[in-house]
């Protein structure tokens, strides 16, 4: 890494990003950087081409049939509200999984006045009780949240069941990728999810600025945003064509492209090697951690050898924030606190002031790792910022 920093934050963003997302995005910009949809000309019909390129090899990514039902947002944030706002009605319940980011509980406290939701019953790791899913499941059941991958303790949920219990009780699932896309292999129709809505700035390499929300054929959604689709532009209302209508005003098309790029790259690596790769790192990172007396550690160990690359872990008599600024004051990238997550903390009873989270990415090093245990172990044995 430049300039001695040890980047271990790749929960939160991916850093640094393949040389080929960071040439595609300037390509696009340079040759085609035109607002596409809102002309009829050479430019802009190529750069409509690329984007369409874009949006049929990321919707093949996870396993999408239909490319037009990929609708392409900002983030995973905007994704999940238009999931979440344009999914409900007035008395739907809805059951959410424990380990929550604040981009689901904070749509459905929005909610609050037209929709019921319950918890799904889990153990001490977030991990869901399946045969409780069954049971939890009513008629009134409209839809089933799961986060795939934890943000704060890496843990995996087994979509392939869930997706089939979802189906055969007749309820949406939608499913919050955030931390799993390009760290864990997804086929959205195969695990039978209804709603599946991801980042490409984390494990798919991308920029920042872009995501998005597959809207399977069991769920019909009403737009959350109006405005310009490039189309029907004589009807005041908003249409509700997949996937123009639920695209409105100018897409960011080089963060497309720049996807499209950080796929390409994932794929020409392999899922499975970039995930074996992380859970090497964290495998290591974890086995020195337990050196370190005072630790504990949050971290789920999958039992198929999949990772999203994230451990958390506080240490006995130590204020987080305190820890997080001596690590980040020696050019460590971590991130320390909620993490977004209250939600998750709550299950893991790390509330209220959270964790250290480390995330290593595909191009961290053992070296990395040895050097964070390393300082961590140094501010342990100095006691200086002991509480």
């Amino acid at each position: 890494m430049k300039d001695n920093i040890i980047y271990l934050d790749n929960a939160s963003t991916s850093f640094p990003k393949p040389e080929t997302v960071y040439r595609e995005t300037d390509i696009f910009l340079r040759k085609w950087g035109v607002n596409i949809g809102r002309g009829e000309n050479r430019l802009e019909y190529e750069a409509a081409a690329k984007v369409l390129e874009s949006r049929r090899k990321i919707a093949r990514f996870f396993g999408i049939k239909d490319y037009r039902r990929l609708v392409f947002t900002f983030n995973a944030t905007l994704a999940l509200n238009l999931a979440l706002k344009g999914g409900l009605k007035k008395s739907d319940h809805v059951l959410v999984g424990p380990m929550q980011h604040n981009s689901v509980m904070r749509p459905l406290h929005a909610l609050k006045k037209i929709v019921s939701t319950s918890e799904l019953r889990h153990d001490k790791d977030g991990l869901l009780d399946l045969n409780s899913l069954e049971e939890q499941i009513t008629p009134q059941t409209k839809m089933v949240v799961i986060n795939h991958a934890s943000n704060v303790n890496g843990v995996i949920q087994p979509l392939r069941e869930i997706g089939r219990i979802c189906r055969d009780k007749e309820s949406i699932l939608l499913i919050d990728a955030s931390q799993s896309a390009g760290n864990i292999p997804i086929d959205a129709e195969e695990c039978n999810i209804d709603l599946l809505a991801f980042t490409g700035h984390k494990g798919l390499m991308g920029p920042l600025g872009v995501g998005g929300l597959y809207v399977g054929e069991r769920i019909l959604l009403e737009p959350i945003i109006e405005g310009g689709t490039g189309f029907a532009s004589e009807l005041e209302r908003q249409p509700r064509n997949l996937p123009e209508g639920f695209e409105a005003g100018t897409k960011n098309t080089p963060a497309i492209i720049g996807l499209a790029a950080g796929i390409d790259f994932i794929e020409s690596i392999g899922v499975s090697a970039i995930s074996s790769h992380k859970s090497t790192l964290i495998d290591r990172l974890k086995v020195g951690m337990e050196d370190v007396e005072e630790a504990k550690i949050f971290h789920f160990d999958s039992e198929n050898s999949e990772s999203c690359g994230v451990l958390s872990f506080t240490i006995e008599g130590w204020n987080i924030d305190d820890i997080g600024k001596v690590l980040n004051s020696q050019d460590f990238v971590v991130r320390g606190g909620l993490q977004c997550a209250p939600h998750a903390h709550r299950t893991l009873d790390t509330f209220s002031e959270g964790t250290i989270r480390v995330s290593p990415g595909y191009f961290s090093s053992e070296h990395d790792i040895d050097s964070f245990l390393q300082s961590v172990k140094d501010i342990t044995v100095s006691k200086m910022y002991q509480t």
